[in-house]
């Protein structure tokens, strides 16, 4: 009997133990998503979270997927979580401890830019019981829409930067190249897209080896590398929930294969 009690008391204990040691083996972040002009809170903003690789990846070279739609913050194989932002902006993350962990955050609606392409992710290191307090304050983006013209359906059908490489990015004051998606096909071409900082001067880079290229006047660009300078002025003010009052648009026409092209 005493056997019985003793085993029970000791299950009692365990069950008991078990909520206090799961808080125990967590660390709290806590912050806000602000905007950076007017330090309004960001609803709805995606706050993106990840254990850090012990070889982690150089940030300028994580490959083609690193930045696509600036869901993956280095490569698919990092796996990560996401909390959103409460109407006042506000977050919590839970972290397992011990790790040093990367985070940063995105508004997926395109009005601001998100800090896991431009400015890069912040570095958390968890410790146990530690409670640690971040904002991310995000600024408004420019649209870059580059509008591409396939009147003779040269482009490939499912990747233009297969075989036949196109390849259309921006490429920032310090050297780092991003790549465009195509976001959308028009009558005879595609479109793609970036967000981009403002007050910034960048390049558009337009690269192929297996086109030719014409401008909105059907003018014939020469080379395989076409940079553009470009720089989108501020609006005076962004609306949290309508659409960017910045964009650029800008037409090229794919006219014919190079001689090169196989």
């Amino acid at each position: 009997m005493k056997n019985m009690l003793l085993m029970a008391s000791l299950v009692t204990s365990v069950v008991a133990a078990s909520p206090a040691a799961a808080s125990a083996a967590e660390a709290v972040v806590t912050g806000r998503v602000r905007d950076s002009a007017t330090g309004s809170p960001i609803s709805g903003a995606t706050v993106m979270y990840w254990k850090q690789p012990r070889l982690s990846p150089s940030f300028a070279g994580g490959g083609k997927a690193a930045f696509r739609n600036e869901t993956v913050p280095f490569d698919t194989s990092v796996a990560g979580s996401t909390v959103t932002a409460e109407l006042s902006g506000a977050f919590s993350l839970s972290l397992s401890v011990p790790g040093v962990y990367l985070a940063c955050a995105v508004d997926r609606s395109g009005v601001y830019l998100g800090t896991c392409r431009w400015g890069g992710p912040v570095t958390i290191a968890a410790q146990e019981n530690g409670r640690k307090e971040i904002d991310f304050v995000l600024s408004a983006a420019g649209h870059v829409r580059v509008h591409l013209k396939d009147p003779k359906a040269l482009l490939p059908t499912d990747d233009p930067r297969g075989p036949r490489r196109l390849v259309i990015g921006i490429i920032t004051p310090e050297g780092a190249f991003y790549d465009a998606d195509s976001t959308a096909s028009e009558s005879g071409g595609r479109v793609y897209e970036m967000l981009v900082p403002l007050d910034t001067p960048l390049r558009l880079s337009l690269f192929t080896r297996d086109f030719l290229l014409a401008d909105a006047s059907n003018r014939a660009i020469s080379g395989t590398d076409l940079l553009i300078p470009i720089q989108i002025a501020a609006p005076t003010s962004v609306a949290r929930d309508a659409a960017p009052g910045a964009n650029l648009d800008i037409t090229f026409s794919v006219t014919g294969r190079a001689a090169t092209s196989r």
